[in-house]
């Protein structure tokens, strides 16, 4: 209870709406989106701790798992911009739901594609640059539900504890 005061207490406003109702909604908002967002994380530092081994299991060079990174992340980079834009003007529960769900058949197909030792260069390539895609839905619409939910007054000391998640998915 102290913790939670000490918390609120950061900002001159209040954080959460005094009606008890909203403010159930905003704990629910909150947890749903840190988790959210913390699976994605999840998913990327797992690539991390496993390529070395997997390069060595599939055959490939340090190279190729470099091109893979980098396809990754400048998709990624790109995607953001592009479904942050698309978020905006388009239902944001279902544009995280299909970068949840795009995510998970993602990451399916590479497991699938490992277990055969598929070696195909434009294979994984695709597949590494669809992971980008999908994973890239996931930052700005939990931020603009978030925003959402929380009044700007109060917003960076909410924001600052949801951004623990990253920490939280590593």
């Amino acid at each position: 209870k102290q913790l939670k005061k000490a918390i609120f207490s950061m900002t001159s406003t209040p954080i959460l709406s005094e009606d008890r109702k909203v403010r159930g909604y905003q704990i629910q908002v909150f947890l749903i989106t840190f988790f959210a967002y913390a699976s994605m994380h999840v998913a990327r530092i797992t690539w991390s701790t496993v390529k070395p081994d997997f390069s060595e299991f599939m055959g490939q060079s340090s190279v190729f798992m470099g091109t893979e990174d980098a396809l990754f992340l400048g998709t990624y980079a790109v995607s953001l911009y592009i479904n942050g834009t698309m978020e905006d003007r388009l239902n944001v529960k279902k544009c995280l739901v299909t970068g949840q769900i795009l995510t998970g058949l993602v990451f399916t197909l590479m497991y699938v594609c490992s277990i055969y030792r598929v070696t195909s260069t434009p294979l994984w390539c695709f597949l590494w640059m669809s992971n980008g895609v999908a994973q890239s839905f996931s930052w700005p619409g939990l931020l603009k539900v978030m925003s959402n939910w929380f009044p700007a007054a109060g917003r960076g000391v909410v924001l600052g504890i949801w951004s623990c998640n990253i920490g939280l998915g590593n």
